[in-house]
């Protein structure tokens, strides 16, 4: 393993695990809460995608 393989430190974006958290809650949670929490997700999930492809990031 090279010095640069071991430097390359792999990075979460954390706005997306949120959204895919508000995701589960809006299944299983089938009320009009569970419709605002997918609509929050699925904005918050639409922000997350344009920061990871603007940071260069992983996760898509």
């Amino acid at each position: 393993m090279t010095h640069s393989e071991v430097s390359k430190e792999i990075v979460t974006n954390g706005k997306a695990i949120v959204s895919l958290v508000l995701g589960i809650c809006s299944i299983a949670l089938v009320s009009s809460m569970g419709f605002v929490l997918a609509i929050v997700g699925l904005f918050l999930g639409i922000i997350c995608l344009v920061e990871i492809k603007h940071l260069d990031q992983e996760g898509r």
